[in-house]
């Protein structure tokens, strides 16, 4: 099913969790490893899901997992923000996944403080798992805490949103790069990581995506570490270049 999509500037909300009741919670939102089905709750006067996370009641759950069907094409944001509250800081780890065909993206984030709190899951930080079909052909999305403190708690959720910045960082596709992947994912991370310092929000655009006009929203392109960027990118980088936007390219 194609997920609606509302959009405030350089934001677009991917879920707002607001469901009527828990049945059609339970529909969109499917837990799976013998977590428990979500319910709804409500939280300042709106309705949000809300999911139980049972770590002592069942002291060899390593994680409370929810699977939702999408499809989307999150080629364009860099960076994803859950807003999330917690009982405990201590009780786990969040993981947020976007399945893509034969494989994943995942990247993790720790929980800051009790009650609500915004988690942010920068592209260039997340991995891949099996053989993902490019961040054109998003068809999952998974939530998942793993356990850390042995105590029962329940989590709610209230929006998930994908976001853009004028800068992108151009990265290897991850069923093309070979063996070098993962030291261009890690330049990649360490150069979002000195312009977040600044104040600078980058986006992670895969080489794929820059042929296909990812860069249009954008003002400057960065090359961290591309060993062999395709014809079709290079071709589309001189595009951009000879348009408006700035090109820094390194090695």
């Amino acid at each position: 099913m194609l997920l609606p999509l509302a959009s405030f500037g350089n934001e677009k909300v991917l879920d707002d969790f607001r469901c009527a009741d828990g049945a059609a919670a339970a529909r969109a939102w499917k837990a799976a490893e013998d977590t428990p089905a979500v319910t709804v709750a409500e939280d300042s006067g709106r309705k949000v899901i809300a999911l139980a996370a049972p770590f002592a009641t069942h002291p060899d759950l390593p994680r409370v997992t929810l699977d939702r069907a999408v499809k989307l094409d999150l080629s364009a944001p860099g960076e994803f923000m859950l807003e999330i509250a917690a009982p405990d800081p201590q009780i786990g780890q969040v993981s947020l996944y976007f399945r893509s065909g034969a494989g994943w993206y995942s990247a993790g984030a720790g929980l800051k403080s009790r009650g609500w709190q915004t988690l942010r899951f920068t592209k260039a930080a997340f991995r891949t798992e099996g053989k993902p079909a490019g961040w054109r052909k998003i068809d999952g999305i998974r939530l998942s805490i793993l356990r850390g403190t042995a105590r029962d708690s329940v989590f709610r959720f209230g929006r998930l949103a994908a976001a853009w910045h004028d800068v992108a960082l151009v990265v290897p596709n991850a069923r093309t790069a070979g063996s070098e992947l993962r030291s261009a994912l890690n330049t990649a991370k360490t150069v979002a990581d000195m312009l977040g310092e600044v104040g600078l929000g980058a986006d992670s655009a895969e080489e794929d995506a820059v042929a296909q006009g990812v860069l249009q929203r954008r003002r400057l392109a960065i090359l961290a570490h591309n060993p062999r960027p395709p014809d079709e990118t290079v071709r589309a980088l001189a595009r951009f270049v000879h348009g408006v936007g700035k090109l820094l390219v390194c090695y």
